[in-house]
This record gives structure tokens, C-alpha cells and sequence, in this order.
């Protein structure tokens, strides 16, 4: 697969909310899901995951109940795997009201605007950070050893 072709150490997850809207069923969602990351363990052992929450958008409010479904079944996913870490943006990118940010999403209510990837960035950027610390690469003492 094209992933598996690069060989990433880590790899940032951020797919399901159009599966939702196809419609699939969050069943059916959720196995594809499992299926893509069983492909991705098979090919790639040792890379570590990080999975984001699906989000809700302003325009797909009707879609609340099954991405809190997808959600809860994602994180508990990552929970019984060491190497998969659940991010939960979703709550991140809404109000206390529960309702999504609209000044975070672009004109069309669906896709994030600058200002809300920058602000998806916050709480992204240092988990990416604590999960490359993590990443099994050869330690630079133990590389010029060797030469």
C-alpha cells in the first residue's frame, strides 16, 4: 500500500467522518477502520498511531450521535493496544454548549478554516511530540558505533 511504501514510524489518523456521511452504519464504519489498521500492523509492526476523533460539523449535526459512537469504539481501540493512542479533538473544536465552533470551519460548515486547523494544531502538535519520543529508531551513539 502506499503508507506501508514509506515506512513511517508514526502515523496521524484522521479518517471516518465521509464514511458516516456515505452513510455507512458506525458498524460498518468501525470494521473498515480495523480493517486499515490490521493492514497497517501487519506491514508495519512497529509504528505507533495516533487515532483523532472524528469531528462534528456545523453543516453534519445530524451525524452527533454516530461520530460519539465512532469515537467511543476508536478509543476503546487504542486502549487495548500500546502503540495506537486515542486523541480526542472533537470536543476540542465545540463549545461548552456542545455545538461546534463555527468561526473554526470554513464557509461551507463542513472543512476547518486556517484558524481551526491552528487551533486543532494546540492540542495536536504536542501529542505528536510525546508519540515521535516514543518511536524504536537507532539511538545516534549506536549508529556512528557501528561505522
Amino acid at each position: 500500500t502506499i503508507v506501508a511504501r514509506h515506512e513511517p514510524k508514526l502515523l496521524v489518523l484522521y479518517v471516518g467522518t465521509n464514511d458516516l456521511h456515505v452513510p455507512l452504519s458506525v458498524e460498518e464504519a468501525f470494521a473498515d477502520y480495523r480493517r486499515f489498521l490490521g493492514m497497517v500492523r501487519e506491514k508495519l509492526p512497529g509504528t505507533r498511531i495516533i487515532v483523532n476523533s472524528l469531528k462534528v460539523a456545523p453543516s453534519r449535526m445530524g451525524q452527533l450521535p454516530a461520530v460519539f459512537e465512532m469515537n467511543k469504539r476508536l478509543r476503546a481501540l487504542a486502549e487495548g493496544d500500546g502503540m495506537i493512542r486515542f486523541l480526542d479533538s472533537t470536543e476540542y473544536l465545540m463549545d461548552q454548549d456542545g455545538q461546534p465552533i463555527k468561526s473554526l470551519f470554513r464557509d461551507d460548515q463542513l472543512h476547518l478554516s486556517p484558524v481551526g486547523y491552528a487551533h486543532w494544531l494546540i492540542l495536536l502538535d504536542p501529542v505528536i511530540r510525546e508519540e515521535w519520543a516514543k518511536v524504536d529508531r537507532p539511538k545516534a551513539a549506536e549508529s556512528t558505533a557501528t561505522r
